[in-house]
């Protein structure tokens, strides 16, 4: 009988060890830096962040989303903005839900990826390597982004911008899943130095970049918003600095937006895919602009709309006399790829410059 006793408890002892607990991933270690907001049940399955300032900065020890899991903001206006920083050294991997009726910042230097079956919901979305001040982000207004970090920000999953605007920057960008914000810009920005601007037709101005050669923006996924922007700065001139294989729709208002932006400086800039860019019932504006233009077979440009072209500028503008649209060194343009700036109905056709 003792014996017996002793191997079922022997038994219930292995049972217990090789069972696993539930551990969640949701952001934890989260504390308060500026501004005001109540973290609720952290390391639960669902974590609420109740902001009731309009700015507020979070330092997370973490800042993971497993599958089946919610991270949500309750923000005080559709304005509000919180910015969440990790200290860790654990990169962010959001594979569940991330929801707010505000604007999200989740920065981290170890690198950001959105997974296959992640989704955010938010006002506006940026997830970045590069850090950004705590004082310039309280005050409101353009936002200068900083750093060393050589990881990367990737999105396989969905990212949608209720209202406002996502950006995406990192020393590397990649975007396979898809990224919508029908009202704002789609920004994915590759360098060490990134400038915001809260106002203005542009937004996203790579200030500087590393020599690192595989520095860079490669987009194979979908993006559908009013405006677009691929920029990359480039030390390394003989690195592909943009590279876009997937379709950038940017359908802007009558009177604003309505263009898509590849922008390499001196590096290489090569589409395979679609470009589309409308504005209103006109076309929108397309412009390329680095060292070495690449459209390849397959690739298309398009800028036409019912009441008239847009504009085409891939490597230059006319005769290369623009100073506002540098000139490539070279541009090739290959059998098969189509630029169109039709006007379908009525109007005239657009302007389309290869130079």
């Amino acid at each position: 009988m003792k014996h017996a006793l002793l191997k079922a408890l022997r038994l219930l002892l292995a049972l217990s060890v090789t069972v696993p607990s539930p551990l969640w991933a949701n952001p934890s270690g989260g504390q308060v830096a500026a501004g005001i907001a109540d973290i609720l049940n952290q390391g639960g399955q669902t974590v609420t962040i109740q902001q009731a300032s309009n700015l507020a900065v979070i330092n997370w020890h973490d800042f993971s989303i497993q599958a089946g899991e919610l991270t949500r903001f309750i923000q005080p206006s559709q304005l509000a903005a919180v910015l969440n920083r990790v200290t860790g050294g654990d990169p962010s991997a959001i594979y569940g839900a991330l929801q707010a009726n505000g604007r999200v910042f989740l920065v981290n230097p170890n690198g950001v990826l959105v997974g296959a079956s992640g989704v955010v919901n938010a006002q506006s979305f940026t997830a970045s390597t590069l850090d950004v001040r705590d004082g310039e982000f309280m005050a409101g207004g353009d936002l200068h982004f900083f750093g060393a970090s050589l990881n990367s920000v990737r999105n396989a999953g969905t990212i949608n911008a209720l209202g406002g605007d996502v950006y995406l920057i990192a020393h590397q960008v990649e975007n396979s899943g898809r990224i919508s914000a029908p009202a704002g810009t789609v920004g994915l920005a590759a360098g060490s130095e990134v400038l915001l601007k809260a106002a203005g037709d542009e937004h996203v101005f790579v200030e500087a970049g590393g020599a690192a050669a595989d520095e860079g923006v490669d987009q194979q996924g979908q993006i559908e918003a009013a405006a677009a922007e691929l920029k990359a700065a480039r030390g390394n001139v003989y690195g592909l600095a943009v590279n876009n294989g997937g379709s950038v729709h940017a359908t802007g208002q009558i009177d604003r937006d309505g263009h898509v932006y590849l922008t390499a400086e001196d590096g290489t800039v090569s589409n395979s895919g679609e470009l589309t860019a409308k504005r209103g019932d006109k076309g929108g504006t397309v412009k390329i602009v680095g060292g070495d233009i690449a459209l390849k077979s397959g690739s298309k440009i398009d800028v036409s709309a019912p009441a008239g072209g847009g504009t085409a500028l891939i490597g230059g503008d006319e005769h290369g006399a623009n100073p506002d649209v540098p000139s490539a060194k070279t541009t090739t343009v290959e059998k098969g790829a189509v630029i169109d700036a039709d006007a379908t109905s009525s109007g005239g056709g657009g302007k389309i410059v290869l130079w």
